[in-house]
């Protein structure tokens, strides 16, 4: 956890970035799990990250147990 918040300080984020929403596989019991028959990952929990466009890394990831204490 400490690692990816001192990465995030001394990094330089550039302008174009890009909201990309990617699954997470999960085998356990979660009200969060969906079921998504026509993608790779069938099954698990789906987040959104924020991705820089020019190097390709994500930067920010958000579960949807986080999007509902907001």
């Amino acid at each position: 956890m400490y690692t990816k918040y001192t990465f995030l300080k001394a990094r330089h984020e550039s302008p174009p970035q890009s909201v990309d929403e990617s699954m997470t596989k999960f085998k356990g019991r979660s009200r969060l799990k969906q079921y998504l028959p026509l993608k790779l990952i069938k099954r698990g929990i789906k987040v959104w990250t924020r991705c820089d466009s020019l190097i390709g890394i994500e930067c920010q990831s958000t579960s949807p147990d986080q999007l509902k204490t907001c």
